[in-house]
């Protein structure tokens, strides 16, 4: 692997708890957490925007765990000889009873949006011990949402699992619109028919939306 210092510039660093940086640390402060921090640690250092990652066994974990956090930082990645997660940093997630409680009554809502539903359901299965591959076959998920959703929930707790992005805000239909459509439902159909209904009115709106933008369209040309 030396050999790669011909073309890449190599850093080399010993983890947490093991080889030159064993002294002075204590087995429960060594976490995926822990180690994750340590290699922007080590990024920040060498004052890296980003860079390539080389992983061998737990290190592959190590190395798809960080891009998943930071994945600005990650310009490439190789991974060799992957190795297994181990239970305690992939499966079991710490939570209150406080959060259980309030997790619980979002898994078993019938009101919430469903992505609320589904956020409480694989936090409350992290917290059961179930496995990634668990998981992902009864919610119908990947891994990278598992981790980034457990990263967020151990980050922030309930907060964490409010969704980044709201989505567009439904529209209102002002008075003018609105007067616009009362006209529109007291007019005699075009097509011959005896009343209008919602989805002629919705085919009408296309249609006009539609002439609009080739209209548009062939101005600009």
């Amino acid at each position: 692997m030396d050999r790669l210092a011909n073309a890449f510039r190599l850093i080399y660093y010993d983890q947490r708890g093991r080889g030159t940086s064993v002294d002075h640390v204590l087995p429960e402060e060594v976490t995926l957490t822990s180690d994750v921090d340590d290699v922007d640690s080590v990024r920040q250092h060498f004052r890296l925007q980003s860079s390539a990652l080389l992983g061998h066994s737990w290190g592959t974990v190590l190395a798809l765990e960080y891009a998943l956090r930071h994945p600005e930082r990650v310009s490439h990645m190789i991974l060799m000889n992957p190795g297994p997660a181990s239970a305690s940093d992939f499966a079991v997630l710490p939570i209150t009873d406080e959060e259980r409680s309030e997790l619980t009554k979002w898994a078993q809502s019938r009101t919430l949006p469903a992505g609320d539903v589904f956020r409480a359901r694989l936090i409350l299965a992290l917290a059961d011990g179930a496995s990634y591959s668990q998981i992902m076959r009864s919610l119908q998920t990947t891994a990278p949402t598992i981790s980034r959703w457990k990263h967020r929930f151990e980050e922030h707790g309930m907060a964490g699992l409010d969704p980044r992005h709201k989505g567009s805000q439904p529209r209102v239909a002002n008075a003018a619109v609105q007067a616009k459509i009362a006209r529109k439902t007291q007019q005699k159909p075009a097509d011959g028919s005896t009343h209008g209904s919602c989805r002629k009115m919705a085919a009408i709106r296309i249609a006009h939306a539609l002439s609009v933008s080739m209209a548009n369209l062939f101005r600009d040309v």
